[in-house]
């Protein structure tokens, strides 16, 4: 990353299942909201037959935020659609710049079970929290 060139959304990987299977074709729409920018993003996807999909990490740039501080705020979203559903996956609000700041690790790895509920999940060794269906794989949790 270049000096005015900022990490929106870190590199993500995921898994989309089904009470454990994997489901393929589900619609998976990853977004960012820059506050201090006003810029919004989205991209979306089709999983695969594993189940499984991956964005790469989102940048940004802006000179300002580079030289005066200023505390990022940027909401980052991942929604997965499926058989008409739809499935808060990744709910999370960023306050710095960092690759990886999110957890801790990038890329983020993700396993998403369309039959668990919304929830709020604690991030160890983050200050902060994420919500959504997805848990952090195993070996990504500190």
């Amino acid at each position: 990353m270049g000096l005015f060139s900022k990490c929106m959304f870190t590199e993500v990987e995921g898994v989309v299942l089904l009470n454990g299977e994997p489901v393929e074709g589900a619609e998976v729409i990853s977004s960012y909201d820059w506050s201090n920018k006003d810029e919004r993003k989205s991209k979306k996807l089709l999983t695969d037959s594993y189940g499984k999909f991956s964005f790469p990490e989102w940048s940004s740039k802006q000179f300002l935020s580079s030289i005066l501080p200023m505390e990022p705020v940027i909401r980052q979203e991942i929604i997965i659609e499926y058989k008409g559903e739809r499935y808060t996956a990744w709910a999370f609000n960023k306050h710095s710049y960092g690759r990886g700041d999110e957890t801790g690790k990038s890329p983020i790895k993700l396993v998403c079970d369309l039959a668990m509920e919304f929830k709020r999940h604690p991030l160890e060794g983050v200050s902060d929290k994420y919500y959504g269906i997805c848990k952090l794989q195993e070996e990504q949790v500190k």
